[in-house]
């Protein structure tokens, strides 16, 4: 039987419409088989088809396999269905090779059916689907409402974590612009955000030097942004 490719075809190589080996596409002769060659970029399908000849091939049943070996194993009935000339020959004069050979066809049987089908599945050229384009040229473009929300649209919890502090930081910055010199209560008061926050922003600007902190002659703690 001539040999199949086992291995993908490179830009410039096609397979040989004979044996199905990897070939240069210019190559008029196949250096595997000798066999000159007509066209070449032959496809799997068609080398499929080609070398094994599986074109109208009916797969092969189980049951019926099962059941020529119980009745006539023998004589090797389920060997000649299965195709294996030589081998049902040699049951056919040895009683199954004494049978010893339908014992074990009893456990490999099953294998060897689905190994005829494999090799002698039928070739299915895959057909390209049509596609409808569809131009509305009519009346204008109807507005697209916008997509709802998803879960995977979502910002996790760590992001929006990170985008109230920057709110935070933001909101006081903005309003350092106009007083410089800021209490907590002031802040608070100014821009209605929670206390802990603003604790910790102006932590922040103090460890960074964007502010200072100082202690006014009340005892009172402030912020000096300028």
């Amino acid at each position: 039987m001539p040999e199949y490719p086992i291995q993908q075809k490179g830009s410039d190589e096609a397979f040989c419409a004979s044996c199905g080996a990897v070939i240069k596409k210019e190559a008029e002769i196949c250096p595997k088989c000798g066999v000159r060659q007509r066209n070449t970029g032959t496809s799997l399908q068609q080398i499929d088809q080609a070398v094994f000849g599986n074109g109208n091939v009916q797969p092969k049943s189980k049951a019926v396999a099962y059941l020529l070996l119980i009745f006539l194993g023998a004589f090797g009935a389920h060997r000649f269905y299965l195709e294996k000339v030589g081998t049902g020959i040699l049951y056919l004069f040895t009683g199954g090779v004494l049978g010893i050979g339908i014992l074990v066809d009893l456990f490999t049987l099953s294998g060897q059916v689905d190994t005829y089908n494999i090799l002698h599945r039928p070739v299915q050229t895959a057909v390209p689907q049509s596609q409808t384009v569809v131009v509305n040229v009519a009346g204008p473009a109807a507005a697209v409402p916008p997509a709802e929300p998803t879960l995977r649209s979502l910002p996790s919890e760590p992001r929006m974590v990170i985008a109230e502090k920057s709110t935070t930081r933001e909101q006081i910055l903005s309003l350092s612009m106009k007083i410089p010199l800021l209490s907590v209560r002031e802040i608070v008061a100014e821009t209605h955000l929670d206390l802990d926050e603003v604790e910790a922003s102006l932590k922040e600007f103090v460890e960074k030097g964007i502010a200072k902190e100082q202690i006014d002659s009340n005892g009172k703690t402030k912020y000096d942004f300028a």
